[in-house]
């Protein structure tokens, strides 16, 4: 009884979220002047339809909003004119009931962070890098880069580290980098009761 409500609220939270959404786009049409390409995915078919193109907004866009003006940087990408303490070290602070993440100058930092930034492991992907850059190390020295040149200050999970890690780029412009623990998964497998599905650590209860 109880899990069906849960799903009987979550289920309306969602069908709320949708209907705002909804609601939003109709009441503010001038908010959206931004237009992305994407197409739907028939997973059940194994089909992709055909890219389309939809209207959506930004934070630029929305009614209201007033941009500060350019912000100074720190080479982590973090904010230079909110100081916490230095450490040299990534860390979290609250302040006034708001948590900030602190890079290692000591400035507040928002890691924007790209997931799965690594090269191809198919033959044909492989091939494509050898032939573009040469070497892995050069694709992610020409990736990296690009990851700074569109605002970019972090590698995603499920990233290779490793190779950004030795890129002589990270002393000048680091990126940080995203570890994965599964403290979950990791204490479920010592306790038992786990199992392994597609793609994650099952539980007991399903969930």
């Amino acid at each position: 009884m109880i899990r069906k409500k849960l799903l009987l609220r979550l289920l309306s939270i969602t069908v709320w979220m949708a209907n705002s959404f909804c609601i939003s786009a109709q009441l503010h049409p001038e908010e959206y002047t931004e237009k992305v390409m994407s197409r739907t995915v028939k997973y059940n078919e194994n089909k992709y339809l055909p890219w389309n193109e939809f209207k959506t907004r930004t934070i630029a866009t929305l009614n209201g909003f007033d941009s500060a003006g350019v912000i100074p940087q720190d080479k982590y990408g973090g904010r230079s004119d909110k100081q916490f303490k230095r450490t040299g070290f990534y860390y979290a602070i609250k302040e006034k009931g708001r948590w900030w993440t602190v890079d290692p100058d000591g400035n507040a930092y928002i890691n924007l962070g790209v997931v799965a930034t690594l090269p191809g492991e198919s033959d044909k992907q492989r091939l494509f890098t050898k032939e573009k850059f040469g070497s892995d190390e050069k694709w992610a020295e020409s990736t990296q880069q690009l990851l700074l040149n569109n605002g970019f200050n972090a590698l995603g999970a499920w990233s290779k580290n490793i190779l950004f890690a030795n890129n002589p780029q990270q002393q000048k412009n680091p990126l940080s980098y995203t570890i994965i623990k599964d403290f979950m998964s990791s204490y479920g497998k010592k306790r038992g009761g786990t199992y392994q599905e597609p793609g994650h650590i099952g539980y007991p209860d399903r969930t």
